[in-house]
């Protein structure tokens, strides 16, 4: 199984100028190869939103909508 979280942390790390968009589409075909639970994926972009950095925050939610649309 693949680790969402370690994804994650680098598709939307405040060090970073704008999303991880690779990360990002990676996160999305691990999720529908079902090599990553929908369940755990959700657990830990709800971490994220609770994440103190504002620019974190935004990130997830740029990578959510992504997410939603494709």
């Amino acid at each position: 199984m693949v680790n969402i979280k370690t994804l994650l942390d680098k598709a939307v790390s405040s060090e970073l100028s704008e999303p991880d968009w690779e990360t990002i589409l990676d996160i999305v075909e691990e999720i529908k190869q079902k090599n990553v639970s929908v369940k755990n994926a959700v657990k830990e972009f709800r971490k994220k939103l609770l994440d103190p950095n504002s620019t974190v925050v935004y990130y997830t939610l740029t990578g959510l909508l992504y997410i939603h649309v494709r």
